[in-house]
């Protein structure tokens, strides 16, 4: 068992991360990243407050983005995680929806808590470099859904007022992407200081597992 799966308490977490380690050739963070996250989401849809530091009290939100080699396995460990601990019946969003169908999805929810799952986030932090005016739509939103503040849009003459409820996101990037998809005003502004990373591992793949 890595260092990695031991540092999980013993039990569900543990067991589940050494599985993946012995039987395939998914590196453990990405199951991590995904349960971690899950963890959370009964938690949030309670509107579970945790005190962090003395004094601080915050709800149970959770931002993971991990980031491995391509082919890594990202897709079928979220599904396999998701399948094994479930969704808490909290609403689930994807990258598929864009800047206009995330805020309409959270108009309808009405500050219900959400679970966000982008599994090419590094193509939509490129895209930002490029210049898309999508992406940099959703980056603005993106900070302000971290924070709970309330977000505006307007379109002509509609004018959509939305206050978001909790929301945890996982996140799944390429690792060769990173040096050029982000930059140091992602890091300056928050957009990538907000997030937990997990770098899966690169180590050469024991031809034992399969």
């Amino acid at each position: 068992m890595s260092d990695f799966a031991r540092a999980f308490p013993p039990g569900f977490a543990r067991a589940l991360l050494s599985g993946y380690e012995r039987w395939t050739t998914i590196p453990g963070e990405v199951p991590a990243a995904a349960l971690l996250v899950s963890l959370t989401l009964p938690l949030i849809r309670e509107q579970a407050l945790i005190e962090r530091l003395p004094g601080i009290t915050l709800d149970a939100r959770l931002w993971i983005t991990a980031a491995g080699r391509s082919g890594v396995g990202k897709t079928t460990g979220v599904r396999d995680v998701r399948h094994r601990v479930g969704n808490s019946d909290v609403p689930v969003l994807d990258e598929a929806s864009g800047p206009v169908g995330l805020l309409d999805a959270l108009a309808e929810l009405d500050g219900a808590a959400v679970l966000r799952v982008t599994e090419e986030a590094g193509l939509q932090w490129q895209a930002l470099r490029d210049g898309d005016r999508n992406a940099i739509e959703l980056q603005r939103y993106d900070l302000r859904l971290f924070d709970r503040d309330p977000i505006t849009r307007r379109s002509g003459d509609k004018r959509s007022d939305i206050r978001p409820g909790p929301l945890s996101s996982l996140e799944f990037a390429v690792s060769d992407q990173l040096p050029s998809a982000l930059c140091r005003a992602d890091i300056e502004s928050g957009f990538a200081s907000r997030r937990c990373w997990l770098l899966a591992s690169d180590d050469p793949v024991d031809p034992a597992r399969v």
